[in-house]
């Protein structure tokens, strides 16, 4: 009996620390699925406040630059629609260290990229960090990745200095058919946990066409 209750007692332990499997769908024939290592971690189809303030801050700032003055409103809209490109967003609330998820369908007439495409286009993604206003000291690097249901996928890894603060970024692009893929994580370092889980979620992902395992 003493033995029966250490095991309940152990499994009771164990299992706020499991892993909660989740799906988003992202096109009609494809379903994303991925593990959130706690609670921590929140899955929403709708961005964030944060983000939104971050977009409009963003967008105000270019609207700005080219003489242009729109309402407060105009401009909160148009960063809403920036975010609503994206199927999904993964976000830690506290630290803010969060992960755009968007498939976007090939144009009528596009052929499905090769892997070296697939590859190229990361490669000038992570150099385009470079050009990025208010990023410096961009150290950046794009390789190949393994995403189960992707046809290819590469990851790039970039860590930089912005307005000041470190931060690192970790962009996985692909195709899964008929889609190509765009995986974007920014943290800005203030939570040391983060980092590491995500790892953790982009290592468990997998395409499933039709809800198919």
């Amino acid at each position: 009996m003493r033995r029966l209750a250490i095991l309940c007692l152990g499994i009771i332990l164990i299992l706020p620390s499991l892993a909660l499997g989740v799906s988003v769908r992202v096109h009609d024939r494809l379903q994303l699925e991925f593990d959130l290592p706690d609670q921590r971690w929140v899955l929403s189809r709708e961005a964030p406040d944060f983000l939104v303030d971050k977009a409009f801050a963003d967008l105000e700032a270019e609207l700005l630059g080219q003489g242009k003055n729109p309402g407060r409103a105009e401009i909160e809209a148009a960063a809403r629609r920036r975010l609503e490109a994206n199927e999904a967003f993964v976000f830690n609330p506290l630290s803010k260290a969060h992960l755009l998820i968007d498939f976007s369908p090939l144009r009528q007439g596009e052929g499905a990229p090769s892997a070296q495409t697939v590859n190229l286009s990361a490669r000038y993604a992570g150099e385009g960090l470079e050009e990025e206003e208010g990023y410096r000291e961009v150290k950046q690097k794009s390789g190949e990745f393994s995403l189960a249901g992707a046809a290819a996928a590469s990851r790039i890894d970039a860590s930089y200095l912005r307005r000041g603060e470190p931060g690192v970024f970790v962009g996985i692009i692909g195709f899964a058919s008929p889609c190509w893929f765009y995986l974007y994580y920014t943290d800005g370092l203030s939570d040391p946990r983060d980092l590491p889980e995500m790892e953790g979620i982009l290592r468990s992902m997998r395409i499933s066409a039709d809800g198919a395992k």
